[in-house]
């Protein structure tokens, strides 16, 4: 078995500089995503963070600003939670960052937002059919910003705008960019799927 290249510590074993923040970082998770398993599993047999939290735990600084940023957003209106979890996934995929996909592949079927074969075929890199307009556009525009060099084509803007307004579609382009960047971080980190 590889040695985790920032292993999930449990917050009690923690640096004492660390332990405020490893305890903010655990209240905050807890509130957004429940309890530890029910909608995805977030913390090990030793109740340690897992996914990007090690890496954001070991990059204290930044970390914090980085939790301070996701936690914004879900108090944004203009994008609805499918269409989230769309960008997301798409974002993931392009990235193939396992743990990404796992969470929220998880989060989006177990709250009921996708289904297993839509989750399953944007986790593949391909557009389910039978999405409703709002995620169809998310994953067009998403996947063309994620993997076409240059700007959004006029096409594209305008259905984003015209489903989501100017600062739903800003949000879109915030979601895209801030889970590339947390799809970077996990693939650094070569965060694993937990063992459930």
């Amino acid at each position: 078995m590889t040695e985790a290249r920032f292993p999930p510590t449990p917050t009690c074993h923690l640096p004492n500089e660390y332990k405020s923040y490893g305890k903010d970082l655990d209240d905050i998770i807890g509130k957004a995503f429940g309890e530890n398993g029910k909608l995805m599993t977030y913390k090990d047999d030793k109740d340690a963070l897992l996914g990007p939290f090690p890496i954001l735990i070991a990059s204290k600084q930044i970390g914090t600003q980085y939790m301070a940023l996701n936690k914004s957003f879900g108090a944004l209106e203009g994008l609805p939670p499918d269409a989230r979890e769309v960008a997301i996934l798409t974002i993931g995929a392009r990235y193939q960052a396992a743990f990404e996909l796992y969470a929220h592949s998880s989060l989006a079927v177990n709250s009921n937002l996708l289904t297993q074969t839509q989750v399953d075929l944007i986790s593949s890199g391909k557009k389910p059919e039978d999405l409703n307009e709002k995620c169809s556009v998310t994953y067009d525009a998403v996947q063309h910003l994620a993997n076409v060099p240059g700007p959004l084509s006029k096409e594209l803007f305008d259905r984003c705008v015209q489903a989501f307004g100017k600062e739903g579609t800003v949000l879109l382009a915030h979601y895209a960019g801030t889970y590339a960047y947390t799809c970077i971080l996990l693939n650094v980190a070569d965060a694993s799927v937990p063992k459930d």
